[in-house]
């Protein structure tokens, strides 16, 4: 019952609701939500407000993001919520650089942000533990990853991949952190061995596994890079 609206059960096996875009003509953004019974999938935009502000965004995501975000926070019938984003959430970097165009690598350059997204997942999932899930995927500077996010204020993990390239330059991760702690030490975040591979990554979820706890899986997917493969630069495998 939701004021005063009974309300039922969504389909475990069909796409019911869709949220893209932008409700305005005065920004770009690329981002998209997906709810697939009760599972919800919701595909960030970080560049979106960099690009439509001159570089001078003080936030990574949209007002309609957030709101999006929040909503979906809300949504009783929602039990794991899937979140990607075009750059990885927690990876920082061991020696500090900056990219040509002046975007940023990771959250990590806005930490405020990235507090408060995790705070507000880590309390979305401890709400109804063991019931409920999030897992955090991204694209990455290179090489592909799995690990987790602690928050060791509720003792809670979230599993999180970072993924790629597919087909594109493999990058040695010595440049990065593969663990650190953020927020004076209530998150922190540990990654496995770097995949030195092309690679992507496969989530399976199963919510009838278990009445009580959804069973989600994070699992990378890797390919040889063939011998002979030239980048530019004219550099080879």
């Amino acid at each position: 019952m939701r004021n005063g609206v009974e309300l039922s059960t969504p389909s475990q096996d069909k796409e019911y609701l869709t949220h893209s875009g932008t409700r305005s003509t005065a920004t770009v953004e690329e981002w998209h939500m997906h709810r697939y019974g009760c599972i919800c999938i919701l595909a960030l935009d970080t560049k979106g407000s960099l690009l439509s502000k001159g570089g001078k965004a003080t936030s990574l995501l949209s007002a309609l993001q957030w709101s999006t975000l929040s909503q979906i926070l809300h949504d009783p019938f929602n039990k794991v919520i899937v979140i990607a984003s075009d750059i990885p959430f927690v990876l920082d970097e061991a020696v500090p650089g900056s990219t040509a165009d002046g975007m940023p690598v990771s959250w990590s350059a806005y930490q405020d942000e990235l507090h408060n997204l995790l705070e507000k997942l880590f309390k979305w999932k401890h709400a109804q533990y063991p019931a409920r899930e999030v897992v955090l995927l991204s694209s990455g500077p290179g090489f592909g990853t799995t690990g987790d996010i602690c928050d060791h204020e509720l003792g809670l993990s979230i599993p999180i991949a970072i993924v790629g390239p597919v087909l594109g330059r493999v990058c040695n991760p010595k440049r990065w952190k593969l663990q650190s702690t953020l927020a004076g030490g209530r998150f922190s975040y540990v990654y496995r061995n770097p995949v030195d591979k092309w690679n992507f990554c496969m989530v399976d979820i199963d919510l009838s596994a278990s009445q009580h706890k959804p069973n989600v899986e994070v699992q990378m997917i890797e390919t040889e890079v063939p011998p002979g493969t030239t980048w530019a630069g004219g550099v080879s495998v």
